[in-house]
């Protein structure tokens, strides 16, 4: 018998575009998710009120965003309609552009 894994997701409130692509950390404790604002939001759990909120905000993207995905412990990547990739690496709690992909 097949029993689906379920997590429960409550965002701060404030978050209201629509959210594109959600991926969840190796750890648990984060989660990226882009939408339409352009944006890829990092967003970390607070134990305290079993909420995640959001940490990062990573800009770049000149269009909506419509994949994101964690490669590894600190390491992001996000794919838009503006015909790009972006690998975001994440030092001391901020991330920085390392890469872009451009089509052709």
């Amino acid at each position: 018998n097949f029993s689906p894994i379920r997590r429960t997701l409550k965002l701060s409130t404030f978050y209201f575009i629509k959210v594109k692509c959600i991926d969840w950390h190796e750890t648990d404790k984060k989660i990226a998710s882009c939408s339409r604002d352009k944006n890829i939001w990092v967003w970390g759990f607070n134990p305290t009120t079993y909420e995640y909120e959001c940490e990062n905000i990573l800009e770049g993207h000149t269009n909506d965003v419509k994949f994101v995905k964690w490669i590894d412990y600190s390491t992001l990547v996000s794919c838009s309609y503006d015909d790009t990739i972006r690998v975001w690496s994440e030092n001391d709690d901020d991330f920085e552009e390392f890469q872009v992909l451009k089509a052709h």
